[in-house]
């Protein structure tokens, strides 16, 4: 978080004891005073402190806010949106919301883009994805890989 009253940083640091507000990083920096939260809880209470105190600042959202979007490949067209929803949440990952991902025509494709937030999101869907395909055209399909140049013997 950036806070630009560098003049108002006195004050700013007694508030922030008082509240027992706790940072772990407090620099100058081009864009203002360069403030870091030791938690998400000490962050929310710095920013409601900053605006109560009508402080200039600005900020970027959190890891854990942040949305986070993974395309699922080789889902076949055939299989409805809600089908793979519903499969995705009775394999306890949270999901915000699934769409089908179109060309230039608007003919869907085999991807299916799925949305959800946090860190812990991410982090299960992609250890979850390396360790299996979800919905999952058959092996039949799938074409083995070529090689560049024939063998020589």
């Amino acid at each position: 978080m950036f806070v630009q009253n560098k003049d108002r940083w006195t004050e700013l640091r007694k508030k922030c004891a008082e509240k027992n507000i706790q940072f772990s990083q407090a620099r100058n920096s081009a864009q203002g005073l360069k403030l870091q939260a030791k938690t998400v809880a000490d962050f929310r209470n710095l920013q409601n402190l900053l605006v109560s105190l009508k402080f200039a600042f600005h900020t970027y959202s959190l890891k854990e806010e942040r949305e986070i979007r993974v395309v699922l490949r080789g889902v076949p067209k055939e299989i409805p949106l809600d089908e793979v929803k519903e499969d995705l949440l009775s394999q306890h990952l949270p999901v915000q919301s699934v769409r089908r991902i179109q060309n230039h025509f608007r003919e869907p494709l085999d991807l299916v883009l799925v949305s959800g937030t946090a860190e812990e999101t991410i982090r299960r869907q992609s250890r979850h994805l390396q360790n299996q395909s979800v919905c999952s055209s058959p092996a039949s399909k799938r074409a083995a890989p070529q090689t560049p140049y024939p063998a020589v013997s």
